[in-house]
């Protein structure tokens, strides 16, 4: 399996007075080991709005790979969004092919989950630069408006991964069921040559009846029909 680069900037948690950690966290730089100033206060912020620990943190990653992608890429983003600049639409279109690339997309075919992902990561990172953008216009409500338009502008031009839906097949009705049971029951108890192949079609059929059935962790199944990908009971 491809190993990927870690990330230049990382979460860390803010340990508190008895040595342990909080559900605070800052953003680090990895070499050099110092606070990134514009990540640590953003996780300020979320923590003082009183955003939940899960939320935060996912908020924080995103933050994280875009500020990561930044420290290689544009070294001059942090001061530009903490000066309340947006950033520019060739900055945030190299960062998606960035993001798109770190994850394997282009190399191999898009999953579901990977697309995902990556649009999560998007829209993350936008409602970071977002917020330091209206905090680097704090205090002038004309030209916040301004930038904050120009930062929709920008980033309403990078358009999110298409995620492929999974297809779920049809509920059988209660006379299809019947019917299906009929044939397998009469097939296994007929006694013919394939008597002993119909009987174990017959018990695969009862097992998911009468205990359910799940197969994969991303299945939507509401049939009670054993069909590939679907749960039965």
């Amino acid at each position: 399996m491809e190993q990927r680069e870690h990330l230049a900037i990382r979460i860390v948690p803010v340990m508190g007075a008895d040595g342990m950690a909080g559900d605070q966290w800052l953003l680090q730089a990895r070499d050099p080991l110092e606070p990134d100033i514009l990540g640590s206060l953003y996780a300020a912020h979320l923590h003082a709005t009183s955003v939940k620990g899960n939320t935060a943190r996912k908020e924080l990653e995103s933050a994280a790979v875009l500020l990561s992608w930044a420290a290689a890429n544009a070294p001059d983003l942090c001061l530009q969004l903490a000066r309340g600049h947006p950033p520019t639409l060739t900055q945030c279109r190299a960062f998606f092919s960035w993001l798109k690339a770190r994850s394997g997309i282009g190399r191999t075919a898009i999953a579901p989950a990977a697309a995902g992902t990556v649009n999560a990561t998007l829209r993350g990172a936008r409602r970071f630069s977002r917020w330091a953008v209206s905090e680097g216009n704090a205090g002038d409500a004309d030209a916040m408006a301004r930038a904050l338009e120009a930062h929709g502008k920008v980033w309403r031009q990078i358009k999110p991964l298409d995620v492929a839906k999974e297809e779920v097949a049809e509920d059988l009705e209660d006379a299809e069921i019947r019917e299906i049971e009929t044939f397998l029951a009469h097939a296994a108890a007929s006694g013919g040559a394939d008597s002993r192949v119909a009987a174990r079609d017959y018990l695969m059929w009862r097992m998911p009846i009468e205990y359910g059935l799940r197969i994969g962790r991303s299945s939507r199944c509401v049939s009670r029909t054993c069909r590939p990908g679907h749960r039965i009971g």
